[in-house]
């Protein structure tokens, strides 16, 4: 399956499994590949035939992405995997636009899809580490709409991934809830700080997200799962409990997988803040634990 897609270059964690724990990682791709409700398209201008098949790698990379971060929780993916998972892949920027798109990406919780231009798939991998990951983004959007209770996807963001919730049921992980809540409550009060600071420079710390992520609830759910995953060593650094939360929720923690970061993120956001320029207003909130 996808025998021409390195899955080390890839996913990294792949390269820290065992022999048996790789092919579990394989199985686990062709099982989300073969399910029922994903639905992966490649789709031309609309004066082009769209009927296009997909490259085995382009469903290779999408499900590569889902079992690197669901290895641990396949009782989360199951759940997940329960709802229709559209993937809307476009062949130009036009191709894009003419579809309904915005901006770079988008998750539309209408179509249940994720959409984007095809070549985003694979940026951020033309460096040594991989950094910037569009698809892990709008991923994480999508899986702030997933309704597990209900099924579907609901129409309003609460900034929160499956497992996090009170009433998902079985999957809750009240302690990965408690250090979410905790992790983000401190974010916000550095990201206050800082944008009330008349020097602006921060109180303690740098928020770790750009003020873009502190928008709404949704771009910080989405932005945050992209860093943890990208910038781990950074993230527990700065923030211990919001790091723990993802890692207690995913049984993960990839750092095993990145001795060192890719430190675009890092390196744009420290920018913004210390450019002068307005930050904008904070947006999110913080629940009960």
């Amino acid at each position: 399956m996808c025998v021409s897609l390195d899955f080390g270059y890839y996913f990294p964690r792949y390269k820290t499994l065992s022999s048996t724990r790789k092919e579990e990682f394989e199985r686990l791709c062709t099982h989300i590949i073969d399910n029922p409700n994903m639905q992966i398209q490649l789709i031309g201008p609309k004066s082009l035939d769209n009927a296009l098949s997909v490259p085995i790698d382009a469903a290779g990379l999408v499900a590569g992405h889902i079992a690197e971060l669901f290895l641990g929780r396949t009782d989360i993916l199951d759940r997940v995997l329960g709802h229709p998972l559209a993937f809307l892949f476009y062949t130009t920027r036009q191709a894009y636009l003419d579809a309904g798109g915005a901006m770079g990406g988008q998750f539309d919780p209408i179509r249940g899809a994720v959409m984007m231009e095809h070549k985003r798939l694979v940026e951020g991998f033309g460096a040594e580490r991989p950094g910037v990951s569009p698809f892990l983004h709008e991923f994480g959007h999508m899986l702030d709409f997933v309704d597990i209770v209900l099924g579907g996807y609901r129409m309003t963001s609460d900034g929160m991934l499956p497992g996090l919730r009170k009433n998902d049921g079985a999957i809750f992980t009240p302690e990965a809830r408690m250090l979410f809540i905790e992790g983000k409550q401190l974010e916000r009060e550095r990201y206050l700080a800082l944008a009330n600071s008349a020097a602006r420079k921060p109180v303690s710390a740098y928020p770790i997200g750009h003020p873009y992520v502190f928008q709404n609830d949704g771009e910080f759910c989405a932005g945050y799962l992209e860093l943890w995953l990208r910038n781990p060593n950074y993230f527990a650094t700065q923030n211990p409990r919001l790091f723990d939360s993802y890692a207690t929720l995913f049984k993960w923690d990839p750092r095993t997988a990145w001795p060192k970061d890719f430190d675009f993120y890092v390196l744009q956001n420290r920018a913004f803040f210390d450019s002068g320029e307005p930050l904008w207003p904070c947006g999110i909130t913080v629940g009960e634990p």
